[in-house]
Formats: structure tokens, C-alpha cells, sequence
């Protein structure tokens, strides 16, 4: 939307510069800076979105985030996949596997997962050695 105003008004200074002035040339060379700031702004645009789409895996900050809160809980669970992509600007999701040698409370692990922040919803799956 922004873009269209700023083109738009670009526009504007090109036809008043050319009734006014007779600078014809203005036209093309607004013209060619609308085009430039699109492209500028429609790369950022496809790289945002580009993340999202191919479920790119989050930062690695956040990653030994969830690490680090996992292994916090009590029975120390091992981690066993890890998988955290983007969902929004800044918005995470996660889906968390972990093996423990005793039962685990899903709770606690949810409840460390909201401490962090842009983790806005997370999945766990939780195995038991020696069961199936």
C-alpha cells in the first residue's frame, strides 16, 4: 500500500514538473524509482514470506532456547527431534520430541515453552525407553 502511495505521488510531481516546467523527462525517470523501490520492497517481501512458506528452521538462539528449557525439566529428558519454524513475523511454532527413562509431565514442558519468547505454539511428543 505504501509503495502504490509513494508511486502514485511520484507520478504527480512528474506530470506537474512536465506542464509546468516542460520537463517531459521527468516522467521516465520517476518512472524508473517507482520500479526501484518496488523491486527493494518486494524483495524483502519475498524473502519474509519465502521463510514462512518453506517451514525455514528458527533462529538459532531460540533453538538452544527451547533446548535449554527442555533440559531444565525435571527427569532431564534427551531430545530427540527438534523442529521450530516460522509461522509469522516473529511468531514461532514447535514440535518437540524427547525420550526419558521416566514419565514426564507434557505440562511442564508446555509451561517452559511459553516462557519463550515468539514460541506461540508448541507440540510434544513424549516416548518412554524400553516401551512402544
Amino acid at each position: 500500500m505504501l509503495a502504490d502511495t509513494l508511486t502514485s505521488f511520484l507520478a504527480i510531481i512528474a506530470l506537474l514538473a512536465s506542464k509546468f516546467y516542460g520537463w517531459n523527462w521527468m516522467d521516465p525517470i520517476m518512472g524508473i524509482i517507482g520500479a526501484v523501490l518496488i523491486t527493494k520492497w518486494s524483495i524483502g517481501l519475498l524473502k519474509q514470506s519465502g521463510n514462512v512458506l518453506m517451514d525455514r528452521q528458527g533462529p538459532d538462539l531460540l533453538i538452544e532456547s527451547v533446548e535449554t528449557a527442555i533440559k531444565s525439566t525435571p527427569n532431564t529428558p534427551e531430545i530427540v527431534d527438534l523442529h521450530i519454524w516460522s509461522i509469522g513475523p516473529n511468531i514461532y511454532s514447535a514440535a518437540i520430541t524427547v525420550v526419558s527413562n521416566k514419565e514426564i509431565n507434557v505440562g511442564l514442558i508446555k509451561s517452559e515453552m511459553q516462557k519463550i519468547s515468539g514460541i506461540a505454539h508448541t507440540t510434544v511428543e513424549i516416548h518412554l525407553r524400553g516401551r512402544h
